[in-house]
């Protein structure tokens, strides 16, 4: 219940829903359920899930989805083709060829159609995307493609149910003037008469366009006039032809494939039907921006993680990910080559986790080695253009390889990433009354090494909606004394205008210097001051709390400060 965030009305609900299904599922449900309930939590306005599952449970994920999500957003059910020569062991029924993806929004009315580029559909998944073998033109507004007249072809549009629609069209081929006159009327000297197709055995006798006349005038760069045979039509010019609608079916991505991702980094045996790269990367280019933070908390061998840096390399994008495993343990016994992989060659605990790190920092290094080759290629490039004639335009070319070699260079600093544990509060922290008084102690805080006191940390700093992302900036906080000048600073971490103390050796001179630090440094405003009163005689959280609230009333810089202790 407090991990999920939610009341304990919310609480009981959910054991009521997961109770009232069959013993075989509800423990599945129960696993899953507050799971995705903190996963709608984390979604933006905008944002989109997708849970891969196979037939086993996929009714119960339905079900389940609607609870948390409401009907009303889900989005679609995809099916992907993971095994294409189907599972010849079922026994009974037929062999299984294929597994589910749900796809739910946190509101359907904030959300887009999903879109992908039509060569890497057709390049990814060429027996589902078939056509678009456009003829391409070009005009002053840049390409374009005909695909539809201007003519509404739905019938219940006619000059009956919209009569300010139904109109001749007379068009100037010489000068490109549009006219306009009512049905069967003369047409001007110089141009071409275009009417609106007729409409046989009803009532109505004329097909209505789609545009109107104020349109067509404002719009007529975006309207291609055809002759065929002395016969003239209107087609309107589509630019966004490069995109296609993404199909509900994926195909040609089994995880045979996933398991050739895996092969390039010599992992191929240590994760059984793992999920291709480009499966992930198309829901990525269809569904996010490219300056989106992607979650998968479920990260199994990393695939996620991979298909990020990979678009990032790619189209210069500041994608972000966030991957969450369990360490799981490896079972011997049930895949030995993934255990003897990771006790034997990266001597670490048999966990998947270790896997999925593993194939991280290699993706990354294999991603940066392509970026390296590529800037290798381009400062060629720029040395020949030095060893020409010097000109404006050869100054240019060089000014955008430099600016490629930097930008590609970014890019393999974007391929770090860091490892956060969740770990449980220390053993002897067991701290259960309703209040505290500061006499009480909750165990033994000389026991803490610097590995915790940096955990905590990262724990409060992230209660404190500070992004894991962002780092704390380390401030010495100096030791102001006329008689002492030789004492050791204090070691401080600020962000955000939170300034935490951690460590022990707090003393008044620190206090003076952090007062002295605030009125002198104009990029240091501290807001609020967190302490771990631990580490601090009572004296001197004292002293802490009375001079920052007097402070707030004579600061020149008009902040206010807020001191807070925490144990």
């Amino acid at each position: 219940q407090q991990a999920a965030g939610i009341s304990e009305e919310k609480a009981k609900r959910i054991l009521a829903f997961t109770q009232s299904n069959s013993n075989s599922h509800s423990a599945w449900l129960t696993f899953m359920y507050p799971r995705l309930y903190i996963a709608k939590q984390l979604l933006k306005d905008d944002g989109v899930i997708f849970v891969s599952i196979d037939d086993n449970e996929v009714a119960q994920l339905r079900l389940l989805m609607d609870e948390i999500f409401g009907e009303e957003n889900f989005v679609s059910e995809f099916v992907w083709i993971n095994n294409p020569a189907g599972r010849q062991i079922q026994g009974i029924g037929a062999a299984t060829t294929k597994e589910y993806m749900l796809s739910y929004a946190k509101n359907t009315h904030q959300l887009k159609e999903f879109q992908i580029d039509i060569n890497l559909a057709k390049e990814l998944m060429p027996s589902t995307y078939k056509g678009f073998n456009f003829d391409v033109k070009e005009d002053d507004k840049g390409e374009y493609i005909i695909t539809h007249e201007l003519n509404n072809g739905n019938f219940v549009f006619n000059e009956i149910t919209r009569p300010n629609l139904v109109f001749d069209i007379f068009y100037n081929p010489a000068t490109t003037t549009i006219l306009f006159g009512e049905l069967n009327s003369e047409t001007p000297k110089d141009f071409v008469r275009i009417s609106p197709k007729t409409i046989s055995n009803y009532t109505a006798k004329y097909y209505a366009w789609r545009w109107s006349k104020d349109k067509i005038l404002a719009d007529k760069s975006d309207l291609a006039f055809v002759e065929n045979n002395g016969k003239w039509s209107i087609f309107t010019k589509r630019r966004d032809f490069r995109k296609t609608v993404l199909k509900d079916t994926f195909t040609n991505l089994s995880t045979i494939t996933g398991s050739k991702d895996l092969e390039k980094f010599n992992l191929e045996k240590t994760f059984d039907y793992p999920k291709p790269v480009n499966l992930i990367k198309i829901l990525i280019l269809a569904i996010t921006s490219p300056t989106d933070l992607i979650l998968d908390f479920f990260a199994g061998s990393g695939t996620t993680g991979d298909a990020v840096m990979q678009l990032n390399a790619e189209d210069g994008g500041q994608r972000q990910y966030i991957l969450v495993q369990l360490p799981e343990a490896i079972e011997e016994k049930k895949n030995k080559a993934a255990y003897d992989f990771v006790t034997k060659t990266l001597k670490a605990e048999p966990t998947i986790f270790a896997i999925t790190k593993e194939r991280l920092m290699r993706a990354a290094q294999k991603i940066n080695a392509q970026l390296d080759e590529k800037n290798e290629q381009v400062a060629k490039q720029i040395k020949q253009l030095q060893a020409e004639i010097n000109t404006d335009n050869t100054q240019k070319a060089i000014a955008a390889l430099e600016q490629q070699i930097k930008n590609q260079t970014e890019r393999q600093t974007q391929n770090g990433f860091k490892i956060y544990e969740t770990m449980p509060i220390w053993d002897d922290y067991d701290f259960e009354a309703e209040t505290f008084e500061a006499s009480q102690t909750l165990f033994d805080p000389g026991k803490l090494t610097e590995t915790d006191l940096q955990a905590l940390l990262t724990t409060w700093k992230t209660n404190d909606n500070i992004a894991l992302t962002q780092e704390l900036q380390t401030v010495r906080l100096p030791f102001v004394s006329e008689q002492k000048p030789q004492e050791e600073s204090y070691t401080a971490y600020y962000a955000n205008n939170k300034l935490y103390l951690m460590h022990k050796g707090f003393k008044t001179e620190h206090l003076v210097g952090l007062i002295e630090k605030i009125d002198a440094d104009h990029d240091f405003n501290p807001t609020t001051i967190i302490a771990f009163a631990y580490h601090f005689e009572s004296k001197h959280l004292r002293e802490l709390s009375e001079n920052l609230q007097h402070y707030s009333y004579r600061n020149h810089k008009s902040i206010d400060v807020t001191f807070i202790k925490r144990y």
